[in-house]
């Protein structure tokens, strides 16, 4: 408990107004129990996204609770990589929380209906976040995967058009359920999908910790140090996509014959990354330093 208290005592938590709507209409008409439960799943889905985030040296900065899950704020992230793994750690803990309801209602059939609800939240909520569209968790991994490739700005993009295409469909079934069976969740997800792709957001991932900061309050007790050989052709991002939060990592560069050619704590491999960027290759780094030192 005090680790995952850890997490979370310097982030600040918000309520969208859209839920503030959502909760309204649900003590007024019914379905309060089911959307308090939905909340708490979500929160414990955030814890998720938090331990796997720590693990690679990222923080939460802010959760703002959304009508149907909560939505992660913060500094973009500064690996792809991390972001897709950060991403799935959320539903993979609703699918996991899943497993353990379905074992409850073998283990104790009387607790069936209690069981059973938490059993379908989660599952929606899990499966729903894993929808391809911005800010969901779906989003996120879709656009980790195309920052590979290209521009994180241009992937952005790209992920919101989709995520607005995706509210207006939205927004057109609840305008058809006026008419037969009026369903207010299409309208409020309609909103706030068509509302996320429009408004420009700054702030939409997790905070990096630099490892200067991160790890040196670890040294008081004691830091773990390990090596990892990597060819002088491999990229800085393919490097700092092996850094763990847990320990301090040194980069000894080899050629294909394994002969060491220089070495690179993580800290200088990040300092070169923000100078020369993530996909500048070793070989690159290696002239550079040999020159720094001559």
């Amino acid at each position: 408990m005090k680790k995952i208290k850890d997490l979370f005592s310097k982030m600040r938590f918000q309520i969208h107004p859209a839920f503030l709507v959502l909760f309204v209409f649900c003590a007024v008409f019914g379905g309060l129990v089911r959307l308090v439960a939905t909340s708490v799943l979500a929160l414990v889905h955030e814890i998720g996204h938090a331990i796997c985030a720590k693990r690679y040296g990222y923080r939460l900065k802010k959760v703002r609770l959304l009508p149907f899950g909560a939505e992660l704020c913060g500094d973009d992230l500064f690996l792809p990589y991390h972001e897709i793994k950060i991403a799935i750690a959320g539903p993979v803990v609703n699918f996991a929380i899943c497993v353990l309801c379905v074992a409850s209602m073998w283990i104790f059939p009387s607790a069936y209906v209690v069981t059973n609800e938490i059993f379908e939240c989660s599952l929606s909520l899990g499966l729903f976040n894993l929808l391809p569209f911005f800010p969901l968790d779906g989003g996120r991994v879709f656009v980790g995967w195309l920052s590979m490739y290209m521009d994180r700005k241009k992937c952005l993009k790209i992920a919101k058009i989709l995520t607005f295409c995706f509210g207006v469909v939205l927004l057109v079934l609840f305008i058809v359920s006026l008419f037969f069976s009026f369903n207010l969740s299409f309208g409020i997800m309609a909103v706030s999908l068509v509302a996320t792709s429009v408004v420009p957001q700054k702030n939409t991932a997790y905070m990096r910790v630099s490892s200067k900061e991160f790890k040196r309050k670890k040294l008081a007790s004691g830091l773990l140090k390990r090596q990892i050989q990597i060819l002088s052709s491999a990229s800085v991002v393919e490097a700092l996509e092996r850094v763990d939060a847990r320990m301090f990592t040194e980069f000894v560069v080899v050629d294909e014959c394994f002969c060491e050619l220089e070495r690179f704590s993580e800290v200088e491999v990040e300092d070169f990354a923000e100078i020369f960027g993530t996909k500048t290759t070793f070989e690159k780094l290696v002239f550079v330093k040999k020159s720094l030192t001559k």
